[in-house]
This record gives C-alpha cells, sequence and structure tokens, in this order.
C-alpha cells in the first residue's frame, strides 16, 4: 500500500492506492493517521482572558477585521480576527475565563494569533485573575524610537514641526498618497511618513498624541501611520520650535560632482520591493519573498556613487538612486543609456545643493543653485 497524508491549515487530505482485498481495514488505518496528524498540526490550547477587543476596521484591500488580546498566565498575545460576525461573540467572552482552541499562529508582526472560523472559544477554569491595565498608554520618547524593534506599534506625543507636499507613489500595484513630515518632541527629531494625508489631516506646529508604527529605512529608524492611526489634539507638553535646529538624519553641501560610477542596474520586486539582479530570464523570482514576476514588468533601479567636491575642496562620496536622479534629471533614468547619463550628471552638475543621511551617505536630494 501507498499512502499519502496532504495537510494544510484547515484541510487534512488523505490518499490512498490500495488492493481491493484490504481497501476497508487502510481507509481505518489512514482516518487514523489524519486525526493523528491533525492533532500535532493544532497548536496548544490557551486558558486565559480575552480582553481590549477593537472595533471593527477596514484594511487597505478593503478585508474587515477587530483585534484584542488574549491574557494567558504566561504572556498577553495580540489576536486578530476576519470574520467581523464574531466580534459579538468575542465580546461577550471577555473578560471571563476561557479554552480557545484551533487558532493559527500568525506571521505578521502586528499580531501574534489568527482567530479562523474555525477556532472555538469554551468556558474555562484558570487560575490566576485577568490583569488591572492601566487605561493610559505609555508613551515612547523619540530618543527611545532607535531601540524600538521595527514594526512595533508605539504611542508618542510629538508636535509637527515640518511638512512636505504630498505625492503619490507606486507600492506594488497600487498608487498611494503619502506626506513626509517631521515629528518632534524634547528629546529630538524623527521622519514622520503619514499615508492617505487627507484622511489624517496634520497641521505644522501643532501637537498630537499618536498611534504610529515604527518602520526601519537604511537602517535608520521613522515612524509611519497605519489603517489604524489615530490622533488626537493635545496642548504642547515643551517649548519646541516649529522648525527643529537640527537633524541627526540630514545634510546639506553645495559642490561640484566631480566624478562618477554607475554601480549597478537592476530590477525591483513588486512584492517586497528588494533588489533582483538583471539576468535574460523571462521570469524572475524574488529571493527575499519567493514571489515570481514577469522580468519586463519589475521596476527598475539603478545605483550611481557620486564624488562631491565642496568649495573648500572637501571631497565626499555619496550613492544615489533612481528617485533622486529622476526629480533632478527630469527624466528616468533607468531609460537612459549609461554614456548619456554620466554626460548629462558632469555637465549639469557644478555648483549643486545635495542632501544626504551623514550615516549611511545616501543622497536624498540634488536641487539646481541658481
Amino acid at each position: 500500500d501507498r499512502t499519502t497524508i496532504i495537510l494544510s491549515p484547515h484541510v487534512y487530505h488523505c490518499q490512498s492506492r490500495v488492493a481491493r482485498t484490504s481497501r476497508h481495514s487502510s481507509f481505518k488505518q489512514e482516518t487514523a493517521l489524519c486525526h493523528i496528524f491533525k492533532k500535532m498540526a493544532d497548536p496548544p490550547p490557551i486558558h486565559g482572558y480575552i480582553r481590549a477587543v477593537s472595533p471593527v476596521k477596514v484594511g487597505a484591500t478593503g478585508s474587515k477585521f477587530f483585534r484584542f488580546n488574549v491574557q494567558s498566565q504566561d504572556a498577553t498575545k495580540k489576536a486578530i480576527c476576519f470574520s467581523p460576525q464574531k466580534r459579538a461573540m468575542i465580546c461577550d467572552k471577555s473578560n471571563s475565563p476561557c479554552k480557545i482552541t484551533k487558532y493559527q499562529q500568525s506571521s505578521h508582526a502586528s499580531s501574534d494569533i489568527v482567530f479562523t472560523p474555525d477556532t472555538e472559544i469554551h468556558q474555562s477554569d484558570v487560575t490566576f485573575e485577568p490583569e488591572v491595565t492601566d487605561s493610559a498608554p505609555t508613551i515612547t520618547k523619540i530618543a527611545d524610537v532607535q531601540k524600538t524593534d521595527k514594526d512595533q506599534d508605539i504611542c508618542i506625543q510629538v508636535k509637527i514641526t515640518s511638512m512636505n507636499d504630498k505625492e503619490v507613489v507606486m507600492k506594488g500595484t497600487r498608487k498611494l498618497t503619502k506626506q513626509e513630515c517631521k515629528a518632534t518632541d524634547d528629546t529630538g527629531t524623527i521622519r514622520f511618513v503619514v499615508w492617505d494625508p487627507d484622511k489624517l489631516p496634520f497641521k505644522k506646529g501643532t501637537s498630537y498624541l499618536l498611534n504610529v508604527r515604527v518602520k526601519s529605512y537604511d537602517k535608520r529608524k521613522y515612524i509611519s501611520t497605519t489603517h489604524e492611526t489615530t490622533m488626537k489634539e493635545i496642548e504642547d507638553q515643551v517649548d519646541i520650535p516649529d522648525e527643529p535646529t537640527a537633524e541627526t538624519d540630514r545634510a546639506s553641501i553645495t559642490g561640484d560632482i566631480m566624478s562618477l560610477e554607475i554601480l549597478s542596474r537592476y530590477r525591483k520586486c513588486n512584492n517586497c520591493r528588494k533588489k533582483i539582479p538583471e539576468t535574460t530570464e523571462k521570469i524572475l523570482t524574488c529571493s527575499n519573498c519567493n514571489m515570481s514576476q514577469l522580468s519586463r514588468k519589475c521596476p527598475q533601479d539603478i545605483s550611481i556613487k557620486l564624488l562631491v567636491s565642496t568649495a573648500g575642496q572637501h571631497k565626499i562620496c555619496l550613492t544615489c538612486f533612481s528617485d533622486t536622479l529622476e526629480q533632478y534629471l527630469t527624466e528616468n533614468p533607468c531609460d537612459m543609456s549609461d554614456e548619456s547619463l554620466k554626460l548629462h550628471l558632469l555637465e549639469s552638475g557644478e555648483n549643486v545643493n545635495i542632501s544626504f543621511n551623514p550615516m549611511t551617505k545616501i543622497c536624498t536630494s540634488i536641487t539646481a543653485n541658481h
């Protein structure tokens, strides 16, 4: 006999090729094996309390969900459920001791477990009392954000000290609107990315209580809004100027582009935006997220090393990417030949203003100094 057992989160299916004479006994064996594997695949039951059930929210793709906490004796886990019709039942079970089974472990940083349509909640006896939590949120200072893990949700009290114009960007296959801002408290200033700013109309010079998410780019942490971000206007906690006096993640120089090197041309994954090396293959597979895609539909990028000399003869090497180059050249550098790109940058690169990150040496803008 040959038996194959196929397991998935919701389906446990047995297939068998057996001789006619032993079909009945083989079916019993397969049924028993399926039951054993099903029990092995289920995560262990959680005994505890359901707390802090959120309202139903709508995600970026239109899916409805709500969040809550599951407090066990050892830890409190963040849970998410994509079945809005189950919210009333879960609210009824909240703050009463219960046993939770048939849930799934979450792979996303913002939640620990997922309640599925198969998840079951039963009354249970536990030997501990639910935690009494303070309703006041814990405030994270900007100086501590760099020590906070990526994708963690935090609460901050900040003043909006700088706001750029809104811009439309591509995120995968979607067009999104974002606004680059600076947020300041009494410990420092940080980059603050606001997604869908029409729904979150911040005002420069105003202070807010916010829940945001910690993100990272070029090994530097920043904060970003999410679909769950709420804003509450508050009084200024300290006397913070509208324009911060110094930003540790930005520097500017004026000088000439003396020489350059085209480091690489490559394509980026439509899903995670990570680099995919150029090949002659029609289908590319991203080594980061394993998504396969047509090469011609992957966005292109280019990296260039610039040697810039300032008026004081100080020289610095900076790395520049296509988004910054396109703003300066007013055309897509990925569509230009190496020779044309070099000629354009070297001929026009006299007496230019260049902004860059002093830690990563990545150029963020190039403008002509009129």
